[in-house]
């Protein structure tokens, strides 16, 4: 964790850190920024690596979460500054500490947002999916000249957490870090090929794993349908989708109370929106 309680981006406008929505957690754009926004390690990848993985870690702890829960994590790094994509991922995936990995995409880009910095990362996270039954995932080995790198030398290539899909961004070089073909057009059709076998894999657990009917949900969760019909409500009055009629409704099944709380909670907890 980081030393500072809270992170923030180099501007002075009001900014979250992180966000709930569904059920998922988001980090977007962490860097290596202290408590007022400047840049601790300007220059240094490694140490901005460790300092941005630091200031999602505290992000997703906002909500509960920790490097654990993430089911994919995104990241732009600055070529040519001390470390390659294959050190970026051992390093990634030495501080997650478990396995299954999450989804992990390293993109190389020539510039960053703000002077100094070399790395920036995106983060979703699930809270407790790993101890979830509903989890399936595809894996491969590090290619033999990389696995020295890491711990546990297995890449997640995709990977389902519920209803929750991921595959790691990827070209069409080969284990060897050789592209086939400098065809635009044909690297494309070898990408895509990978994802499509990666996505079949999992849509095909996905539907052997076991379903549930409206009356089996209703058993197993009396109180179900009737908070999903508060929270749709809750989310159309923001939107001023919602009539008259539906409130009365809502009223008469005794309801409306609930909906009234919990938009006083939403909005409590600086909350403006109502996560579905």
């Amino acid at each position: 964790m980081m030393s500072d309680p809270v992170w923030q981006l180099p501007y002075q406008r009001s900014h979250e850190v992180a966000g709930l929505a569904g059920g998922l957690v988001f980090v977007g754009g962490a860097g290596d920024f202290d408590g007022v926004g400047a840049l601790r390690h300007p220059g240094n990848l490694e140490a901005q690596l460790g300092g941005a993985l630091d200031n999602v870690e505290a992000a997703l702890g906002i909500e509960g979460c920790g490097l654990g829960d993430a089911v994919r994590i995104k990241l732009f790094y600055a070529p040519d500054s001390g470390m390659n994509e294959w050190e970026i991922l051992a390093a990634i995936h030495d501080r997650v500490g478990c396995q299954p990995a999450p989804a992990i995409t390293a993109n190389p880009v020539p510039m960053q947002p703000f002077a100094g910095q070399l790395v920036q990362i995106q983060a979703i996270a699930q809270k407790g999916w790993r101890e979830n039954a509903d989890v399936r995932v595809v894996s491969e080995p590090v290619p033999q000249a990389h696995a020295g790198l890491f711990g546990v030398p297995v890449l997640t290539r995709g990977l389902r957490a519920g209803e929750f899909f991921s595959v790691p961004g990827r070209t069409a070089a080969g284990d060897d870090d050789t592209v086939p073909t400098d065809n635009g057009t044909e690297q494309t059709h070898i990408v895509m090929q990978g994802a499509e076998r990666e996505l079949a894999i999992l849509t095909d657990l996905f539907d052997e794993s076991q379903k549930f009917t409206r009356d089996e949900i209703e058993h197993a969760q009396p109180e179900y349908w009737q908070k999903r019909l508060t929270r749709q409500t809750n989310l159309q009055l923001m939107a001023g989708g919602v009539q008259w009629a539906q409130l009365d409704s809502l009223r008469q099944a005794g309801l409306l109370d609930e909906l009234v709380a919990e938009r006083e909670r939403a909005l409590s907890n600086g909350h403006q929106e109502l996560t579905p």
